[in-house]
C-alpha cells in the first residue's frame, strides 16, 4: 500500500503547517478521529452512517479514503472501492468532495491523481467514476485528467439519519473510466 506522507500534493515540500497568507494542503489517509470532521460543520451529518460504514470497510481493506487536510481539517475528500470491480481489476472512485470555500484551487485534481496513484499501488489498471448528469463542471475535469465516458447508470443508495429516519437518494450519472496502465 502506497504511504502518504504529510507532504503528497504539496507544490513546495513545506510542512503541514500554514499561514494566513498561504494554504497548504496535505494529502493523507483518513484517520478514525475525522469521521465527526467529515460531517463538515452539518452539512453531511445525516449521512453519518454512510461515512462510517465506508471506514468500517476501510478498516476491512475494501476501501481507501484520503483527505486532503488543511490545519487539521479535511476539506476534501475521495474514496476508493476495491471491491466493487465491473470487470477486470478496477477500482471505483466515490465521495469526491472539496469543501465550497476551497473549490477551484486544484484541490479535487490533487485528490484525483493520488486516488489513481493508490489505485496503481493496489494493482488496479482501471479506475471508474460515476459523475452526475447535471455536474458538467466535474465531467470536465474527469475529461482533462484523462477518464472518458463508458456510459449511464443510475445509483441507488439507503442509509438512516442519526434522528432514526430512513432515507433513499438515487443519482443519475455517467460512468467515466481511466486506463492506469
Amino acid at each position: 500500500l502506497l504511504e502518504l506522507s504529510p507532504d503528497i500534493g504539496r507544490s513546495d515540500g513545506s510542512s503541514s503547517r500554514s499561514t494566513a497568507a498561504k494554504t497548504d494542503v496535505a494529502l493523507r489517509l483518513c484517520e478514525e478521529s475525522d469521521l465527526p470532521k467529515l460531517e463538515w460543520y452539518g452539512t453531511f451529518t445525516d449521512q453519518r452512517e454512510l461515512i462510517q460504514r465506508a471506514f468500517e470497510r476501510k478498516q476491512e481493506g475494501e476501501v481507501e479514503m484520503v483527505v486532503a487536510d488543511i490545519d487539521g481539517f479535511p476539506v476534501g475528500q475521495i474514496w476508493i472501492d476495491f471491491s466493487k470491480v465491473r470487470s477486470g481489476n478496477t477500482a471505483v472512485l466515490w465521495a469526491l468532495r472539496v469543501l465550497p470555500k476551497h473549490q477551484n484551487k486544484g484541490i479535487g485534481t490533487k485528490l484525483i491523481n493520488c486516488a489513481l496513484e493508490v489505485s496503481r499501488e493496489k494493482g488496479a489498471n482501471t479506475a471508474e467514476i460515476g459523475v452526475e448528469k447535471d455536474n458538467p463542471e466535474a465531467k470536465r475535469l474527469y475529461e482533462r485528467l484523462g477518464f472518458r465516458v463508458l456510459g449511464d447508470n443510475v445509483d441507488e443508495w439507503e442509509y438512516t439519519t442519526p434522528d432514526g429516519e430512513r432515507r433513499k437518494e438515487q443519482s443519475v450519472e455517467w460512468i467515466m473510466e481511466k486506463r492506469l496502465d
